[in-house]
């Protein structure tokens, strides 16, 4: 495979895994929100949650948080494992990327002295994104924290760092 093929295929399938991990981490927290606000919403059965869960979606077609579909599984699952779930799957994310983007950096021309790079950066940004979600929680203000520290996460669970590590050497040269 030619490189350039071989870059864009590799940045395509890391763009739609960050689609796939949204829309999952997405349905978790959407799934948590609705057990949160319904009594007794955990000790339902699954078909009965899902229809809870389905019909309490408003209809709109062009929001993506909204007009995704639900993942029907999710609704076997009791509210502590939902919680660990999420904290999965973003860790997991965020492995997969610096991988992926390991990967890539070591088929691109010099991109391997990048790599060290890579690494201390996805470990700032990801040390970050945890601080700021433990001092909402500390501070008992996370609806504050919470979606600065999931932005930051999100930029993991994205091919940005590398392309933005890869670049910046660029136009530095």
């Amino acid at each position: 495979m030619k490189p350039k093929v071989f870059i864009f295929v590799c940045l395509l399938v890391m763009i739609a895994a960050g689609f796939l991990l949204e829309n999952l981490k997405v349905a978790i927290n959407y799934q948590l929100d609705i057990g949160g606000k319904t009594n007794s919403f955990f000790n339902l059965p699954a078909c009965e949650r899902a229809k809870i869960v389905r019909n309490s979606a408003p209809y709109s077609p062009f929001d993506y948080y909204l007009s995704h579909y639900k993942i029907e599984w999710l609704n076997f699952l009791s509210e502590k494992q939902l919680g660990l779930l999420k904290w999965f799957v973003s860790l997991s994310g965020v492995l997969f990327f610096l991988l992926a983007s390991r990967w890539l950096l070591i088929h691109l021309k010099n991109g391997r002295t990048l790599i060290p790079i890579l690494i201390w950066a996805t470990g700032c940004i990801f040390i970050l994104s945890f601080g700021i979600y433990a001092l909402g929680a500390i501070s008992g203000r996370l609806d504050h924290f919470y979606p600065i520290s999931r932005k930051l996460l999100g930029l993991l669970h994205s091919p940005i760092p590398v392309v933005v590590i890869y670049l910046s050497r660029k136009l530095i040269q």
